[in-house]
């Protein structure tokens, strides 16, 4: 765990059930954006929540990559589109799940609970790795690097989109100081699975519910200013 420098810079800390943006970020445009509600902002953890029904903006190759349709076009690769920085956003509506992130300074993933947000039932963790989480004006930004790890609520494990990081390490767009904060952050993300500590011990989580008045927020205007 960090210092705290990257969860508090640049703004001061917001209050529980405010709205901001979550940003995937790329040589400062935005590369995703994802309308959130704060659930807790301290130095040294921060959780932010995606509910059905916001709009957010993704990239046109992510829409062909991830959810494809028969309208979508030829396949486009995500690092071809993200070194041409030639990029389309485009309007996506968060359906089905109700996720729970939380980040801590300077670690180099995120804790993500998910939830079916009709039923309650609780799917599981997923862990993103991405570049540490900074905030910004809107809100807050960081980039998803790809290789992620899906936990089952049995705790069995599932890798997910290897093929797109090792193509991103083999492109050298992900770096070798990344990579090896990825290398780190999954041998103490196995540690904690194995021992069932940090998120992975706390039961009352997976039962966690938001605010019954907490609605599907929105992006406002300035959704897209960035660090």
């Amino acid at each position: 765990m960090g210092n705290g420098a990257s969860l508090t810079h640049g703004t001061s800390f917001r209050q529980p059930g405010d709205h901001a943006v979550h940003h995937g970020v790329y040589n400062g445009k935005v590369w995703i954006a994802r309308p959130v509600t704060v659930v807790e902002d301290r130095p040294e953890i921060i959780k932010l929540l995606i509910i059905p029904g916001s709009i957010c903006k993704f990239t046109t190759g992510l829409k062909t990559r991830k959810y494809r349709d028969s309208g979508s076009g030829p396949l486009l690769d995500r690092w071809d589109e993200q070194l041409s920085m030639n990029w389309e956003l485009y309007n996506h509506t968060w359906f089905g799940k109700r996720v729970l992130i939380i980040n801590r300074p300077d670690d180099y993933y995120g804790v993500q609970l998910h939830w079916n947000h009709e039923t309650d039932e609780f799917l599981g963790w997923y862990i993103n790795f991405e570049l540490p989480l900074l905030r910004s004006e809107a809100g807050f930004d960081t980039l998803d690097l790809e290789v992620d790890l899906i936990v089952h609520p049995d705790f069995s494990l599932e890798w997910k989109d290897l093929e797109e990081y090792e193509a991103g390490v083999k492109r050298g767009v992900i770096t070798p100081e990344q990579i090896g904060q990825i290398e780190l952050g999954k041998d103490e993300v196995l540690g904690h699975i194995h021992k069932r500590d940090g998120l992975f011990a706390d039961q009352k989580l997976k039962f966690w519910k938001p605010p019954v008045k907490w609605s599907a927020p929105q992006l406002n205007t300035g959704w897209d200013k960035v660090n």
